[in-house]
């Protein structure tokens, strides 16, 4: 009852974000009851896998071909700065992937 004499208030004084924020709250009292669903599978992350494995591999083979030359530090650290710097953008691939393939879906209640 008081809603509705809101709403009517609202649209008399042509006052938009009055009536959304009615409209909103009267939403908001209806609780829904969601269920999360994801439906990842191996074959979605297979490839980042196998992407940084390959980038894993070339840097040790760098790092195996400047362990000859006169400094070897070079080799050591040439990898380990390929592999942390490459690790948060396979995490940032896995996560993104993660999170496209959660749903959330209202159960029914039937």
């Amino acid at each position: 009852m008081i809603l509705q004499k809101l709403e009517l208030f609202a649209k008399k004084l042509g006052h938009s974000y009055l009536y959304i924020k009615v409209l909103t709250t009267q939403k908001m009292t209806i609780q829904t009851k969601y269920e999360m669903r994801c439906d990842l599978t191996f074959g979605d992350i297979y490839v980042q896998i196998l992407s940084w494995m390959a980038v894993i591999f070339v840097s040790l083979a760098a790092g195996l071909g400047l362990m000859g030359a006169t400094k070897p530090m070079f080799a050591l650290v040439g990898v380990g700065l390929i592999l942390v710097l490459s690790l948060p953008f396979l995490l940032f691939a896995f996560v993104t992937t993660l999170l496209n393939h959660i749903q959330l879906e209202p159960k029914n209640t039937n």
